[in-house]
């Protein structure tokens, strides 16, 4: 598409921007996320995943990163995947 066309396009429909994100007074929540309900110290790194376990995301690539991490760097770490 030329440059010309495009600008063309832009002038007929001038675009808006589409934020992403949620509404977070759709998801408050009573009880604070606390580190002891999942036996988590304070001198811990987290990493949490929250997605859907299908290859395609990368889980497996994800668990061999932290076994990389938590035998380098990371001495103090846990995954949680819920």
């Amino acid at each position: 598409m030329s440059l010309l066309l495009l600008n063309f396009i832009r002038y007929l429909q001038p675009t808006l921007p589409l934020y992403n994100g949620i509404d977070k007074t759709l998801y408050i929540q009573k009880s604070d996320w606390k580190r002891e309900r999942f036996g988590l110290k304070n001198n811990e790194t987290v990493i949490l995943y929250a997605g859907r376990l299908d290859q395609g995301k990368g889980v497996i690539e994800l668990m061999d990163a932290v076994t990389l991490l938590t035998s380098a760097s990371f001495k103090n770490s846990d995954i949680i995947i819920p």
